[in-house]
């Protein structure tokens, strides 16, 4: 059997290879499909970030451990990093004051010496702890 070609209607053109200019302007367009998946933290990486960031570790160490780029945890953990020192801070502050308030005679003694060095003047010579 043989198939009737219908020469009524035209026939399609092959696609064409897209131009040096279409191909050159694509090369830069941004797409959300191509490259590594961006990194998205999760709570407890978090919570490690903080952790050591108040065990004095620098960003370098802290995103080695991760995984990831300095940058990306810069991006991504920002509030960690910036704030990560004072929460644990608080934090332990609490806890001592928890066992202060429950007798613990060390916490009691850790406070006290904590308020002392607080209300001192601070002078050039003195090392930060």
């Amino acid at each position: 059997m043989t198939e009737k070609i219908d020469t009524t209607k035209p026939a399609k053109e092959a696609p064409r290879a897209p131009s040096k200019a279409a191909r050159k302007k694509s090369k830069f367009r941004k797409s959300s499909s191509r490259g590594r998946p961006e990194w998205v933290p999760s709570i407890d990486e978090r919570t490690s970030v903080e952790h050591m960031k108040f065990c004095g570790e620098s960003e370098a160490l802290i995103a080695r451990s991760m995984k990831v780029d300095v940058k990306s945890l810069r991006k991504h953990c920002r509030y960690e990093l910036e704030n990560g020192h004072a929460n644990r801070r608080r934090q332990v502050i609490k806890k001592l004051f928890e066992a202060a308030d429950e007798g613990n005679v060390s916490a009691i003694k850790r406070l006290d010496e904590i308020g002392r060095m607080s209300r001192r003047p601070r002078r050039s010579t003195d090392r930060v702890r």
